[in-house]
This record gives C-alpha cells, sequence and structure tokens, in this order.
C-alpha cells in the first residue's frame, strides 16, 4: 500500500509541474506573452459584442473561461504568476482556436438580421463547441460578406441554410474531411432532396499531414502558407472524394481549418482561418461555373488573429 501523500509533497509536485510547464511553453517557437495577450483581449471584445446582442454572462461563461486561461497563460510568460500550476497546453490551443473562429463569426454581427443574431446567440448559449453548427456559422459569416447571397430560414437549423448561385439554390452538408465522411454527407443530401455541397473541417487532418509548425515573415504570407497546406490536401483527397458521393447531389466539397503558424519578424504566434474548395463533378458538367463563382466568394476571405 502506498504511504500517503503529505502536504509538502503534494506541494513539491504541484511545484515541479508547473516549472515544467513553464519550461514547455518557454520552448515553443512564438509563444511570448503578447502572443496570448492579444488572443485575451480579443476574447474580451468577443465576450462584450455578444453581450451586446443579449447574451447574458451565463451564456459567456465558456467564452470566459477561455479568456482567464489566455490571461493565466500571459501572466506565467511574463513571470507574473510564476507560483500557480500553468494551464495545459491542449485548454491553451483549444481556447486560442475557439477565440479565433468565433471572433470571427461575430463580426458578422454588424447590421445583421435578427434571425442571423439569434443563430449565433444559440450557438454560443449552448456552449459553443466545434462541430457542424460551428462549420455552418463560420462558413455563413464568411458570405454574409461576399458577394453570394444567403438564405436563412428562422424556423430551420442554421445547417440548413442556402445561398443563391445566379438563381440556383445550393444546400450544405457538415462534417469532418475524410471519404467516408463525405460519403455520408453526400448521402445526407440525396436523402433529404438537396443538391449542394459538403463542408468538412480539416484542421486536424491539416496538422497531421504536414509536419512542422508554418514559418513565414509576416501576416499575409502565413495565411498563403495556411491556405496551401488546405488546399494540398483537399487536392489530394479529390479523387477519392468524387468517388465516394453522389454529384447529382454533392458537387464540390469545401474545407475548412484554423492552425498556428508564426511569424518570424514579430516572433508571436499566428492563427489563421483559411477556406478552400475543389469542384466533384465533371469538368463539362453545367454547374461549374457557379462552383468558381462560389471559389471566388470564399477563399478571399481567409484571415490571420
Amino acid at each position: 500500500m502506498p504511504e500517503p501523500t503529505t502536504a509538502g509533497q503534494l506541494r513539491d509536485r504541484l511545484r515541479a509541474q508547473a516549472e515544467a510547464q513553464r519550461a514547455a511553453f518557454a520552448a515553443t517557437p512564438g509563444l511570448s506573452a503578447d502572443t496570448y495577450q492579444k488572443l485575451a483581449d480579443r476574447a474580451e471584445a468577443l465576450e462584450s459584442a455578444l453581450r451586446a446582442a443579449g447574451l447574458s454572462d451565463d451564456d459567456l461563461a465558456p467564452i470566459a473561461d477561455h479568456r482567464r486561461t489566455l490571461r493565466d497563460v500571459t501572466r506565467q510568460l511574463d513571470g507574473s504568476a510564476s507560483s500557480s500550476v500553468p494551464p495545459p497546453n491542449s485548454a491553451v490551443y483549444a481556447a486560442a482556436i475557439e477565440v479565433t473562429e468565433l471572433t470571427a463569426i461575430a463580426r458578422s454581427l454588424k447590421d445583421a438580421s435578427p434571425v442571423w443574431r439569434e443563430a449565433i446567440a444559440s450557438h454560443v448559449r449552448a456552449g459553443g463547441s466545434p462541430g457542424a453548427e460551428r462549420l455552418a456559422l463560420s462558413l455563413a459569416a464568411v458570405l454574409r460578406g461576399s458577394s453570394v447571397k444567403l438564405n436563412l430560414d428562422a424556423a430551420a437549423p442554421v445547417t440548413a441554410f442556402t445561398i443563391d448561385l445566379g438563381g440556383w439554390a445550393a444546400s450544405f452538408a457538415f462534417g469532418s474531411i475524410g471519404v467516408d465522411d463525405a460519403s455520408a454527407l453526400s448521402t445526407s443530401l440525396q436523402t433529404d432532396g438537396r443538391t449542394g455541397m459538403v463542408v468538412m473541417d480539416a484542421g486536424a487532418a491539416v496538422t497531421r499531414a504536414e509536419g512542422g509548425m508554418i514559418r513565414a515573415a509576416d501576416d499575409r504570407t502565413l495565411i498563403t502558407a495556411v491556405g496551401q497546406r488546405l488546399e494540398n490536401l483537399l487536392v489530394e483527397k479529390q479523387p477519392a472524394l468524387a468517388a465516394a458521393v453522389n454529384t447529382d447531389h454533392a458537387f464540390a466539397a469545401v474545407a475548412h481549418a484554423t492552425i498556428a503558424g508564426l511569424n518570424v519578424a514579430s516572433s508571436r504566434l499566428v492563427f489563421c482561418e483559411c477556406w478552400r474548395v475543389v469542384n466533384l463533378c465533371d469538368l463539362d458538367d453545367p454547374r461549374i461555373p457557379r462552383v468558381k463563382r462560389f471559389i471566388g466568394a470564399i477563399e478571399s476571405s481567409s484571415t490571420a488573429r
């Protein structure tokens, strides 16, 4: 039977854990107090924007937790919280991704319709977890700022929104990138009698596919590099995706990724959100011009935070 742990032993273990975590933070390229101070400030601004949209402090609790995590890392890195145990890397990275994506969505609140405002508020109230609804909101937020007309029905879930491509309505099905997922998403479009695109989150797949953190001299170059990695993955998977779907119902695939890169000029991590689109139907398909129009509308929207 193990010896009971004394208060002193527990304190020593926690101190060693804190020192090891701080050493890991210090060894991470671009992980400066400035990186996470900016993200924490962005989380605070996000809370303010959503509060102005009618959300309560209880609704905003998950975002407040992310803000505190990011502030805690800032204090660890500048030495002002040397006696406390730092948050784990997974919590820090998750907070950065969440704040990046939700900030992009919240920017679309300006001049938004009541239906769109409620769609965002409902997502945040429910905890704002990544998944199909987050993907749908992220895509819709991008399209609201483009030339593509967005149709959102107050009586339907946000994942059921459609767009107008030259007088022709297109729908979406949302999931993760992969042949099996694409097949299931295509089937859902077919079952519902809809035609459109499969939308897949590819952040984890992009990170696995090409090792090493992206480094660039400025934010714009980072966005381009992240977008290129996403495009490489999508082009590689295109033949398998096209074979897995019924192209009568799923004529294109949309991929999304939010990942970190290093701005070597400022020595800080930058979280880039990118979109890429690949055609799944034959090149002589009459829908190709509409796909090209959609590609132009969405791929210009990639951002760095």
